[in-house]
């Protein structure tokens, strides 16, 4: 477990184009991706594909956050979540729907059982 000076002392080296760095930060946070991905795991998108997705957005947010600003557990898991929702939503139907298009559905969907 890294504490949060080394944490920052990392992901500044990574930004900076040190691989072990970046490594070892993906390897501290992989519990973390597993996380997502089991919630995210359905019929047509493995979790290993959302592991691999979640590391994707992971690297995302290592080369986009700024240290001075807040924690990055909580800005890497939005990268995290957004890598993986575009995965299910751009794998998961047999017809490809644009991933706008299957948010507005999802958001409808909700109201819906909401107000019934």
């Amino acid at each position: 477990m890294l504490t949060l000076t080394e944490e920052k002392a990392l992901i500044v080296a990574a930004q900076a184009g040190s691989i072990p760095a970046r490594d070892q930060i993906l390897h501290e946070k992989l519990p973390f991706i597993r996380y997502y991905a089991k919630k995210y795991a359905d019929r047509f998108t493995t979790i290993e594909d959302l592991v691999q997705e979640g590391a994707i957005g992971m690297l995302s947010a290592i080369a986009q956050y700024n240290p001075e600003k807040g924690a990055f557990a909580h800005y890497c898991s939005l990268w995290i979540k957004q890598s993986m929702r575009c995965a299910v939503y751009t794998t998961g139907r047999f017809i490809k729907v644009p991933v706008w298009t299957r948010k507005h559905i999802s958001r409808y969907r909700t109201a819906s059982v909401k107000l019934n």
